[in-house]
């Protein structure tokens, strides 16, 4: 169940202030296959989204200042693809449909950003579809980092400085902790790539992009759907 509550400011009149609640650190926002027609944009906090794949938490995002989120099931009445969890204390605008469409009607700056993001995610879903394709764990995990270094948008080849712990890289690639672990070991002892607390270091992106294409083609030319 969701637990927030109304801010004093949700009493004002016009605006969007009328519609701001108040999530605590650990709030549920809501649960992966609910299904409601409300939408939220955060104020100030920060909400992580997680998916459960195959049994195993998988890492969707995190939002902060400025963000939508649940926009899907407010826009195709669709059930929730993730659970919404409050990382710290957050405000954030509790959009319903009836309130999405007059918001639309009165101002076309967010309703841009709303189809933006739409389209942003669809892509980001898309390429995580890839990912699992793949079937075998090392290709998952070796994939999502590419997936990770395609989100920096640099031109950097070498030596590049990821920012997400290991734990992070099991919730994104949907494979358990301990075969997280083993996988980032063998890479690290082979030195291609370097494993922080709090990073993990890519030495050649070129060459992680070979081994994940190799393998690509081999899920292709035995894929008896193919």
């Amino acid at each position: 169940m969701t637990n927030h509550t109304e801010t004093s400011e949700s009493n004002k009149a016009g605006g969007l202030d009328r519609f701001l609640v108040t999530f605590q650190k650990g709030d549920i926002i809501f649960f992966e296959r609910d299904i409601e027609d409300i939408a939220y944009m955060i104020k100030q906090g920060k909400v992580r989204l997680i998916r459960i794949v195959n049994g195993v938490e998988k890492f969707v995002g995190t939002v902060s200042d400025g963000d939508f989120f649940g926009e899907m099931s407010l826009l195709a009445n669709t059930a929730r693809s993730a659970t919404a969890i409050a990382v710290e204390e957050t405000q954030a605008f509790r959009i319903s449909k009836v309130n999405f469409d007059l918001l639309v009607k009165s101002n076309t700056t967010i309703a841009t950003k709303v189809l933006t993001l739409t389209a942003e995610r669809i892509a980001k879903q898309q390429r995580q579809l890839q990912i699992l394709l793949l079937h075998d764990e090392e290709s998952q995990v070796l994939d999502t980092l590419l997936m990770l270094y395609e989100g920096l948008n640099t031109p950097q080849k070498e030596n590049v400085s990821i920012n997400i712990t290991p734990y992070e890289l099991t919730t994104w690639a949907g494979v358990n902790i301990e075969n997280t672990k083993r996988i980032l070991a063998g890479y690290q002892e082979s030195r291609r790539i370097s494993v922080f607390p709090d990073r993990i270091i890519i030495q050649n992106i070129n060459e992680l992009e070979r081994i994940v294409s190799s393998r690509r083609k081999l899920v292709a030319t035995t894929d008896p759907a193919s």
